[in-house]
């Protein structure tokens, strides 16, 4: 009976060996080679960093892996003040039509409009690196506009993406988690 008990809790997703759920990993690792490391995290937010193309740091913190807090890039910051309470990530379900409006400013002075519309298209389950992980999948788009297109997979108990599927101008590009540590 011990046997069975300590196999399924070894087996069991995310609280399995090397697998995570919480306690968060500190560094994700992507397909196209791609790493984020992830600084600090909260029940909600997550603050991350990963290296631009050209080199220079992008730090972001992001709240149930759907809406933007701040981002800094290039010696600029981005905060997006939401007009409404963001919803966790735990209570969204699939069918749910949402929507989201927010003010981002630049460097505390310039103010932009920004409107935000979600779709819970349904539960689901990814595995990474031998982990299964229960995830909610959604569909960010832009209001107003139909340029681009976001299905992200969305860990429940990680609070972020493992998946991000972005279609704009007819192109589509996949960027999946392959490996946390």
């Amino acid at each position: 009976m011990v046997r069975l008990t300590l196999l399924m809790a070894l087996t069991a997703g995310p609280a399995g060996a090397g697998c995570f759920g919480p306690p968060m990993p500190k560094t994700l690792h992507y397909d196209g080679g791609g790493t984020v490391e992830i600084l600090t995290h909260t029940a909600q937010d997550v603050t991350l960093r990963s290296t631009l193309p050209d080199g220079t740091p992008d730090v972001a913190t992001i709240r149930n892996g759907l809406f933007l807090l701040t981002n800094s890039r290039n010696g600029t910051t981005f905060s997006y003040e939401w007009q409404s309470v963001l919803p966790d990530v735990a209570s969204l379900r699939p069918r749910q039509a949402l929507h989201f409006e927010a003010d981002m400013v630049v460097e505390h002075a310039h103010r932009t409009y920004l409107a935000l519309n979600l779709t819970v298209l349904r539960a689901d389950h990814l595995t990474v690196d031998g982990c299964d992980y229960p995830v909610i999948v959604v569909e960010r788009t832009d209001a107003g506009t139909t340029a681009a297109r976001q299905v992200l997979w969305i860990s429940r108990a990680l609070r972020m993406p493992l998946r991000d599927e972005t279609t704009q101008d007819g192109v589509t590009k996949v960027v999946s988690v392959i490996a946390m540590e």
